[in-house]
């Protein structure tokens, strides 16, 4: 009896089990660990870089470096303004003293012209380390033309150091410009050929030029005439007395062949010239009429 219980029991509780066990397999799986087992895996990812930024520079800019101060010159020329003739300019100078201690300088003013009042002299105490200023009037005389005028200036220190530094002052003059310069005499021209008058053949031609002397002392030019082409009794010569630097006029005559047709010929006249110059040459004509 009691052995068929247990059976029956132990039936039970397969059949339970095995029923269980289905309904499980029909079910979404709820327990936190399944869940985990069916996650997919997560992306991999770059690590953050937790180096610290280097720190900000906070140190100041320097100042940029001054300018090298200009050297101190024993004299130096600071300019002038412009001045009328008839009146007073004035010359400003700097003198300077690059040393540790004052002293004491001789000057001298001189001009470039011949003006009244000029050269003249002083003295100046200049400061260590400084250069003192230096005005100087200047009586411009009332002729004065218009233009630049150059000055010197002399500095002498106590060691007997002369330095010199030169200035201008324009002058204006109230005067009327001066006129202009006469135009240069024409160059002289050794021989040119002046005319001639129509003739007939079997006559005589006259042909007339003009003949100068180049030099400064008297001359005795001589002349030679050719004809182009050639006619009998070719080529003509002479000569003429010429003062120095003067021009004189010359005729030649030339026999004309009865056998000349009519046209125009052609003749030649060369000189010679003074100081070794080379001879000159001109050409003339005249007209055969019929």
């Amino acid at each position: 009896m009691h052995t068929r219980s247990y059976v029956a029991v132990a039936a039970l509780l397969a059949l339970a089990t095995a029923l269980a066990t289905f309904g499980c397999s029909r079910q979404p799986t709820t327990s936190p660990l399944m869940r985990d087992l069916h996650r997919p895996a997560p992306t991999p990812t770059t690590p953050t870089d937790t180096t610290p930024a280097p720190p900000t520079d906070t140190t100041p800019t320097p100042p940029p470096v001054p300018p090298t101060p200009p050297p101190i010159l024993p004299i130096a020329f600071l300019g002038a303004d412009s001045a009328w003739a008839g009146s007073t300019g004035h010359l400003r100078w700097a003198i300077g003293n690059e040393g540790n201690a004052p002293f004491q300088v001789d000057w001298r003013l001189e001009c470039g012209l011949a003006w009244p009042g000029l050269p003249t002299t002083g003295s100046l105490l200049v400061p260590a380390g400084s250069t003192a200023p230096l005005t100087i009037p200047v009586d411009v005389p009332g002729d004065a033309p218009t233009g630049m005028v150059a000055f010197g200036m002399t500095v002498t220190r106590p060691d007997s150091t002369p330095t010199t530094a030169y200035g201008t002052l324009r002058v204006i003059s109230n005067q009327p410009p001066p006129p202009p310069p006469p135009p240069p005499p024409p160059p002289i021209v050794p021989v040119a050929f002046q005319y001639a008058d129509s003739v007939t053949a079997g006559s005589i031609a006259t042909l007339h030029w003009s003949v100068s002397n180049e030099g400064d002392a008297p001359f005795t030019m001589h002349w030679t005439l050719e004809a182009r082409p050639g006619w009998s009794g070719y080529p003509l010569t002479g000569s003429v007395q010429l003062l120095p630097r003067a021009t004189a006029p010359l005729v030649t005559t030339s026999s004309v062949p009865d056998s000349a047709g009519p046209g125009m010929r052609r003749l030649v006249l060369t000189v010679t010239r003074p100081q070794g110059l080379p001879p000159a040459s001109a050409d003339g004509w005249f007209i055969i009429a019929r």
